[in-house]
């Protein structure tokens, strides 16, 4: 999807919303409005000037890349994360969209840009690492691995919540 202008992303596969690598580029707003949930085998990718307009759950079974000017609007649902989080564009978290990192290896979130998370949750066993600045609005849930905070800035303007923990370096900020 690389029109100029809105688009409507549409179901590729007639009754099962799934796709191998989903890019949504040009400009204009994307939509992702299928019914039921989505699954992404591989990489979601929103580049250019294009808004992807989340209006249901999410699965990503590779990474979820924001390039620089695009923006990812997560409404009020959920975001399964298989890969990493590299945001250098814009985040608009929803006022209840939740994401969880549910990879397999240890996971990353980095970038330019500060991405926005309205519920994230770390269920990794190998841990995920922030390499940039991250900002969560409600609510930290740590269910299984660590949540490793790099040279960078976890701000939490809510609870956190879990049994594992939160690993800094000297160089780590917490606000």
């Amino acid at each position: 999807y690389n029109g100029a202008g809105d688009q409507s992303v549409i179901n590729p596969n007639g009754d099962i919303p799934k796709y191998y690598t989903l890019i949504l580029s040009g400009s204009g707003t994307k939509t992702i409005a299928q019914p039921g949930d989505i699954e992404i085998i591989n990489d979601f990718k929103v580049s250019n000037t294009a808004i992807a307009n989340c209006l249901h759950n999410l699965t990503v079974g590779g990474s979820i890349i924001i390039d620089n000017g695009a923006t990812l609007q997560t409404n009020s649902n959920s975001f399964f994360i298989k890969g990493d989080i590299v945001f250098n564009g814009l985040s608009d978290a929803g006022s209840t969209s939740r994401v969880e990192m549910i990879g397999s290896q240890n996971q990353t979130i980095s970038g330019n840009s500060t991405p926005y998370f309205y519920t994230i949750e770390i269920d990794n066993a190998n841990n995920v690492s922030l390499l940039t600045n991250v900002a969560v609005m409600n609510e930290l849930i740590l269910t299984n691995g660590n949540l490793q905070v790099q040279n960078t800035t976890l701000g939490i303007n809510g609870t956190i919540s879990g049994t594992t923990n939160i690993e800094v370096t000297p160089y780590s900020s917490l606000s």
